[in-house]
């Protein structure tokens, strides 16, 4: 009473123990990190929790967070982007955050937001590469033998 001190809940953790199966919202991680970014949410790994604030998030966020743990965890600690496109994006989306004044540090909301349409950013460019690699080309379709009767 008095003293100056003030105390404050602890950030809520995950640990695999704890972990219901819920519903995840669609998307996937990408899809999930940049609804956590635009909720305010911040994340910290500590070992093996993840540690987030603010304490009461949405059912559907909680269960992502829970679906998609590994990843997340792997990600604050390398957040390796495969494509030049989507280290761009991700950099170009931390420079606006950065010169907006908000905070771009790994785990922070912006960051999340940036590394979730970054990672969009590059599903888009594999899903494209990939279909280009599986559609035939024109030439193939031309030069294939007719059957018939």
């Amino acid at each position: 009473m008095g003293d100056g001190v003030t105390t404050s809940t602890p950030a809520p953790t995950l640990r695999d123990r704890d972990s219901p199966a819920p519903e995840c919202p669609p998307g996937g991680l990408p899809a999930l990190l940049c609804s956590l970014g635009r909720a305010g949410v911040t994340i910290a790994a500590h070992a093996d929790w993840l540690r987030f604030k603010p304490a009461t998030i949405a059912p559907a966020l909680l269960a992502g967070l829970t679906l998609h743990k590994p990843d997340i965890l792997a990600t604050l600690i390398d957040p390796s982007l495969p494509s030049e496109e989507a280290r761009h994006t991700f950099g170009e989306r931390l420079g606006i955050a950065d010169a907006l004044g908000m905070d771009t540090t790994p785990g922070a909301s912006a960051w999340l937001i940036a590394l979730g349409e970054s990672m969009h950013t590059d599903a888009t460019e594999s899903a494209r590469n990939l279909s280009h690699l599986l559609a035939p080309s024109r030439n193939t379709l031309h030069n294939a033998p007719i059957e018939g009767r």
